[in-house]
């Protein structure tokens, strides 16, 4: 026969989903409403100053992808590593097959 706590717990589990769900419901109707009602001259204003930005990003230098030369160190980097992998591998091998061959 299950204890009180144990009848508790389970009713707290299964109601758990519900009592979340009623949460996030009472956070919304909890909410401070906010004023955003913008004037024409507020709304002229951002556009001018997004028109801004978007003609000074255009004028930037920055590549925003990596060229072939930074491709080809990554890729040299790349295979120098996996060439040092393979050599501790391939050393630790033949450590592993000498002990063998001497037992």
């Amino acid at each position: 026969m299950p204890s009180p706590q144990n009848i508790n717990a389970e009713c707290a589990f299964i109601t758990l989903e519900i009592e979340t769900e009623i949460a996030r419901i009472s956070a919304i109707l909890d909410a401070e409403l906010v004023n955003n009602e913008t004037t024409e001259d507020e709304r002229r204003e951002a556009v001018a100053r997004w028109e801004q930005l978007k003609a000074d990003m255009g004028r930037s230098n920055v590549i925003a992808q990596r060229t072939d030369e930074e491709i080809a160190a990554e890729r040299f980097e790349m295979s120098r590593a996996n060439d040092r992998f393979r050599a501790r591998e391939a050393a630790r091998r033949a450590a592993q097959q000498k002990e063998h061959a001497d037992a």
